[in-house]
């Protein structure tokens, strides 16, 4: 299991993603989903703000402000920073626009 194997979080909510299964007897054997979490740590690293994770405050791109911006250059560099600072490899990273698209992957 690597760093790109962790809990995932339902997308809809922003909650934990759970699937309780139970045996015959009513013991529960599944709950917490584990899966790839690549994409949601992309997602949770662009949405977030710089002093936001008050456990490593320089984590964050804030990418919601890049709707008041037009520096798209400025935005990939602090993506490809923040990607490269969480063990990534970025493959294609491309802005048009309010379109981002990242393919990345743990190295």
């Amino acid at each position: 299991m690597g760093k790109e194997t962790g809990i995932l979080l339902n997308m809809e909510t922003n909650d934990l993603d759970i699937l309780v299964l139970r045996d015959s007897n009513g013991k529960i054997l599944q709950g917490v989903q584990i899966g790839d979490i690549t994409k949601q740590n992309i997602a949770s690293i662009l949405t977030m703000h710089p002093g936001e994770l008050k456990e490593n405050p320089v984590v964050g791109v804030g990418i919601g402000n890049m709707l008041l911006d037009h520096d798209y250059l400025l935005y990939k560099h602090k993506i490809r920073q923040q990607l490269d600072i969480e063990g990534m490899q970025i493959n294609h990273l491309e802005i048009s626009g309010q379109n981002i698209q990242v393919n990345a992957e743990y190295k």
